[in-house]
């Protein structure tokens, strides 16, 4: 008898909240399904708790090699029409789940659906819950551009046709900013996304305690995400496949990221302005004003003008401040 879906939770050290994860969807699901496991090291009671587990769930151990490593350990044992990947402090909506099951069964051209997602910050003092964030892209046209510009995160909200994984596969080499690597090449190998408007569940943000299946800083991040954008590229230029939606597209992830890099490594904002530049030579900025005084000095004084009138204004306002303090006194 086949199975509807293989849910993959790659897990390290956080048995609690992989707890939490099971229990928001175990025995409450329409559709049959399996749960795969998979523990990538973990030494705190996680592999005690997995053998007291039964069906649906499914567990398996791994040396530690990073929450990739385990994706695709999994993603190599499912036996689902569908494939899920959750992660271990996600809490998934079993009733989305259902209606995503639904949805490609009526829908056999579509290979991946995805839905809204809500964010939960968790920190000592207290809990901010029912945080939503829509996509506000309904249907995707170009799952390529939606993926590019960050419309599309969030992987526990995707449902996705098995053979259409085992195409991708998750990269195993990159330590951060797997889910944007794999939805873009998901959709490069001609995957049709369709959108099932409901909240597919809720991420968590913890401020205190808990590690991450894998975690780096923001300048580290928006480095891979310069290696993704550029592989991107490449793939699309070796498919034939560029528009010039997706040439717009990845011109603004590279001058975003220029403009991240401009005070702290001017090499590198010199080259991204190139880029952005070279893919998209008549690129025009969201800002009026910073764009006219690009046109005019180049894109590096514009910069400066822009963070001393930043600065200026800080200030300005932070002195204001002061004296309406004062005065109230």
């Amino acid at each position: 008898m086949s199975i509807d879906l293989s849910i993959i939770i790659p897990t390290y050290n956080r048995l609690p909240l992989l707890q939490e994860a099971l229990d928001s969807f175990v025995d409450k699901l329409s559709c049959s399904y399996e749960v795969i496991i998979v523990d990538d090291g973990s030494t705190d009671g996680t592999i005690e708790y997995l053998q007291t587990l039964n069906e649906p769930c499914r567990f398996f151990l791994q040396a530690h090699k990073g929450g990739n490593a385990a994706r695709n350990n999994g993603l190599s044992r499912a036996c689902g029409d569908y494939v899920k990947f959750l992660d271990d402090d996600d809490l998934l909506d079993p009733s989305t789940t259902d209606a995503q099951v639904v949805f490609l069964n009526k829908n056999p051209d579509v290979n991946v659906c995805y839905s809204d997602w809500g964010q939960i910050i968790e920190s000592d003092e207290n809990i901010q819950a029912n945080i939503i964030h829509h996509y506000h892209v309904g249907e995707i046209e170009d799952a390529v551009v939606g993926a590019l510009t960050n419309k599309l995160t969030c992987p526990f909200t995707y449902l996705i046709r098995r053979p259409a994984a085992l195409r991708v596969m998750w990269d195993e080499t990159l330590p951060a900013m797997q889910d944007h690597d794999f939805i873009l090449r998901l959709a490069l190998v001609k995957s049709w996304f369709g959108y099932v408007p409901t909240c597919g569940g809720y991420n968590r943000v913890h401020t205190y305690g808990w590690g991450k299946v894998s975690m780096m800083d923001g300048k580290k991040r928006a480095n891979y995400r310069i290696n993704i954008t550029d592989n991107t590229l490449k793939l699309i230029n070796e498919q034939g496949v560029m528009t010039a939606q997706r040439r717009q597209a990845i011109a603004q992830v590279y001058f975003d990221l220029a403009e991240q890099f401009f005070l702290t490594d001017r090499r590198l904002f010199r080259q991204l302005i190139q880029k952005t530049l070279t893919i998209w030579p008549d690129y025009q900025a969201n800002r009026p004003r910073f764009q006219f005084l690009a046109r005019i000095f180049g894109y590096e004084i514009a910069e400066w003008l822009s963070v001393i009138r930043s600065r200026i204004s800080q200030h300005l306002s932070s002195t204001s401040r002061k004296i309406n303090i004062r005065q109230g006194l």
